[in-house]
Order: C-alpha cells, then sequence, then structure tokens
C-alpha cells in the first residue's frame, strides 16, 4: 500500500509540473503575439544610470560609461535607437543584427590570429636572445596574459555570435532592456569580446616593447619607438574624425538664409527653384527674382502622402 501511495503521489506531481509547463508555454506565446511596447517614461528612466543622490561628478562618470559601454557594444551612444530597432519593422532589426554579426565575425577572426601568434611566442625559445628576449618574466607574463585574453575572445565571441543570429526583437526587448541589471549584463556580454580583444593587443604589444627596451642592441631599442609612435599616432587622428563640430553658416551657398541644411529643391513656376524642408514646418524660402517679377517669399509645408499603389512615400508641397 505505501509503495502504490508514494507512486501515485509522484504521478500527481508529475501531472502539476506538466501543466504548469504547459501554461508557461502558452503564456510565452501569447507575449509573443502581443504588440511592443512602446517606449514609455518608465523605460527611459530605467536607462538612466544617474542618481540624485549621488555627487555630479560620480553622475557624470556613469553617463560617460553608459555612453561608451552603448558604442561598444551597440554602436549607438544610447539606448534609445537600439529600442526603436526593436519596434521598427523586422527587416530594420534583421540589417542591424546582421551588422553586429559582422563585427563579432571580424572580432573572432582576429582573436584568432593573435591567438595563434602569442601562442607561439609563448611556447617557443628565442632564436636570438641578445637581440629579442620575450622569455624573460615581464615580457613572458604580458604575452601570456595576450594569449588567455584571446582565448576568451575567441570562445566568448563565437557564443554570442550563435545567440545574435537567433535573437528575436520581441525577446530582446522585453527581456534584454526590461531592467539596469540585465540592460548593464547584456551590453557587457556583447561588448567582451571587443574590451577582451584590445587589452589582448595592448599586452602583446607591451610584451614584445619591454622585451626590445632590454635588448642589448640599439638599434632594436630605438626601432621599438618608432614601431610604437605610428600606431599611437592614429588615435589622435580618429578622435578627429569622430569629433563633430558645430554647424557653420556658409554664406557663399545658395542656400544660405533658407534656415535648413541638405535640402532638396522643386521647381517653380518660372523655371525657379525652391528649396524646402523635410520637416513639418512652415519656412520661408527665397526665390530667385523671376522675369517680370520681384522676389517673392514662399511659404510651403511638406507633408508625407502614403499612396495606395506605391509602397513609398511621397512629399506634396502646397504653397
Amino acid at each position: 500500500m505505501g509503495l502504490t501511495q508514494s507512486a501515485v503521489g509522484r504521478s500527481r506531481r508529475r501531472s502539476q509540473r506538466n501543466s504548469e509547463l504547459d501554461d508557461l508555454f502558452v503564456e510565452i506565446g501569447r507575449s509573443e503575439d502581443r504588440p511592443l511596447e512602446k517606449d514609455s517614461e518608465k523605460g527611459s528612466s530605467i536607462w538612466d544610470f544617474t542618481d540624485p543622490r549621488l555627487p555630479a561628478v560620480i553622475n557624470w562618470v556613469l553617463k560617460k560609461l553608459l555612453k561608451t559601454l552603448c558604442l561598444i557594444s551597440f554602436g549607438h551612444p544610447s539606448l534609445h535607437p537600439v529600442y526603436d530597432i526593436c519596434l521598427a519593422p523586422r527587416t530594420v532589426w534583421q540589417e542591424s543584427t546582421d551588422r553586429l554579426y559582422d563585427r563579432l565575425n571580424t572580432i573572432v577572426v582576429v582573436a584568432g590570429l593573435l591567438l595563434s601568434a602569442t601562442g607561439a611566442f609563448v611556447t617557443t625559445i628565442p632564436p636570438l636572445p641578445n637581440i629579442l628576449n620575450y622569455t624573460e618574466r615581464g615580457p613572458y607574463l604580458c604575452l601570456f596574459v595576450s594569449w588567455g585574453l584571446s582565448l576568451g575572445t575567441l570562445i566568448v565571441g563565437s557564443a554570442i555570435m550563435f545567440v545574435v543570429s537567433k535573437c528575436e526583437p520581441s525577446w530582446f526587448q522585453r527581456t534584454h532592456m526590461n531592467s539596469r541589471s540585465r540592460i548593464v549584463c547584456t551590453m557587457w556580454l556583447i561588448g567582451f569580446p571587443f574590451i577582451s580583444m584590445g587589452a589582448s593587443t595592448a599586452m602583446a604589444a607591451i610584451g614584445l616593447l619591454v622585451a626590445a627596451w632590454t635588448s642589448r642592441d640599439l638599434l632594436v631599442v630605438k626601432g621599438a619607438v618608432w614601431l610604437l609612435l605610428f600606431p599611437v599616432s592614429c588615435i589622435p587622428v580618429w578622435i578627429w574624425t569622430q569629433y563633430k563640430p558645430g554647424e557653420e553658416e556658409d554664406v557663399s551657398s545658395p542656400d544660405h538664409g533658407v534656415g535648413c541644411s541638405q535640402t532638396p529643391s522643386t521647381a517653380v513656376p518660372g523655371g525657379a527653384q525652391a528649396t524646402f524642408s523635410r520637416e513639418d514646418t512652415a519656412i520661408p524660402i527665397v526665390v530667385p527674382q523671376i522675369p517680370e517679377h520681384p522676389v517673392i517669399n514662399l511659404y510651403v509645408r511638406v507633408q508625407p502622402v502614403v499612396v495606395p499603389s506605391q509602397s513609398s512615400q511621397q512629399n506634396t508641397v502646397t504653397a
């Protein structure tokens, strides 16, 4: 009797667990069918990592760290574009994930090359120790750390590539961007291959430079300095190319005085060209002087109109 009752109890518990799993799968299916939630004040507050109770300096550091982590992981300065991509059509999400997949693929390939190179250094004896002895304690430790970081980049990068190729926008929006801790963990997982690869490259360079500076050959010592200057000089050049200066008004431009940049043109009666803004606002536009007519000011409003027979949007200009 005791054995029969215990078997019946186990069967009941098993059926209860199965029903709970079925309810869970049904709820997951319903959540996939529900439309994605729009960006709300609650979501924006989750993305704000500052705290009014902290000093202004610490909040500034937190903002910069969040911006840097967003740039490294997603390639955007904030989380708002990432959330918009989740709400956009599936083609936009697919293009974004393909771009991230290509970046990770490049990092994984470079990590494999660096892994083989540093592995050769840490497992072989230098042919000419008097010129470049990388088996000393300092250079060897740097090369060994670089080898370990490259191996970690290869493993984590391959795993992230597998997940990115199968990730859905609804799951990403409702799960990975649901709380601050999950946001930070997601950005850290995606950005880890890039951070680890940069640290691995730096450690390998430091190890070889230390081995070169401790060489007995004067040519190797001076040559290592010049080899270091070439890649370091690219850092300020890259920073300068990423700097976005303020928009300067070009007086010589024919669009001077219009009040908008990168504006298309449309033809008006008389052969003159009128420039208008893409924004849905009324702006004054100066048309060049037409024969037998003085210079006139036109106020145009551009509104997107969807034509039922076409998939693209067209702009209509009403004067």
